[in-house]
């Protein structure tokens, strides 16, 4: 979790981070569960990712 942590502070400390997610006006879960989604998909690429989701789970990421 600390390091989890350490990486979610730095990310969000950097400028242009912030300042997407305040155009974009995701609330703080929302911003949460993009991070997560994101560090899954970076450290075991896209394939093993969407591998890994359990198969009653249901996950929509959109623009809207």
């Amino acid at each position: 979790m600390l390091k989890w942590k350490t990486y979610s502070d730095e990310i969000d400390a950097q400028f242009n981070v912030k300042n997407a997610v305040d155009q974009v006006g995701a609330s703080g879960a929302q911003f949460d569960a993009a991070m997560n989604l994101a560090s899954i998909i970076h450290r075991h690429g896209y394939d093993e990712a969407i591998k890994k989701i359990p198969k009653d789970r249901l996950i929509t990421v959109a623009k809207e």
